[in-house]
């Protein structure tokens, strides 16, 4: 029947729909909690029981997370309004709803649509940097240049503090990325 799924829906049992970010953390289903800057990219975990350890149970998720973020904020610009990260909260429908039997993905499963989310963002870029480059007189020779300015920014670019070998990996994995972004050749 066409009212089904209407009806299998968890949020017709009555229960309201509430966002992960506007929960408490004792609301929270996921046990490893994880928010991402919209501004520096840079991605901010923490174990749910040590967030409520140091916040209490009644804290909301988007006041913690944000904390977190902004405890490294790399974009400072002097302008109160303008500083500070700005959160990109993971929004899987499944975790809206209280009470839902699907509520929480694994950390597996997360950390495959995390990955999922950053490779298609490659393809996305790599597919409009072959069709800028094809309007170039000489697209090897603009994909070139590109790489450079890109591999030079990425050499200088502030990250967040880290272990020196974690932030050498980090800068190695950078470099294969656009190596693979911006190839110079096109394959036969």
């Amino acid at each position: 029947m066409e009212w089904d799924s209407v009806l299998a829906d968890p949020r017709a049992a009555g229960k309201p729909w509430l966002p992960i970010e506007q929960r408490r953390l004792s609301e929270l289903p996921r046990e490893v909690l994880r928010v991402e800057c919209l501004r520096c990219f840079r991605v901010v975990e923490i174990q749910k029981a040590d967030a409520i350890r140091l916040c209490g149970p009644h804290a909301v998720w988007k006041d913690v997370g944000q904390r977190l973020l902004d405890n490294g904020c790399q974009q400072r610009t002097g302008r109160h309004e303008e500083d500070g990260c700005w959160p990109n909260w993971t929004h899987d429908p499944r975790s809206f709803v209280e009470g839902s039997e699907t509520m929480a993905e694994d950390d597996e499963t997360a950390t495959a649509r995390y990955i999922a989310g950053k490779v298609s963002t490659q393809l996305m870029l790599k597919v409009i940097i072959e069709i800028i480059s094809t309007m170039a007189d000489d697209p090897d020779k603009y994909r070139a240049g590109l790489k450079k300015k890109v591999l030079e920014l990425a050499a200088s670019m502030p990250l967040a503090e880290m272990d020196p070998a974690r932030e050498t990996k980090v800068r190695t994995f950078v470099r294969e990325t656009i190596d693979n972004l911006l190839t110079n050749s096109k394959p036969d």
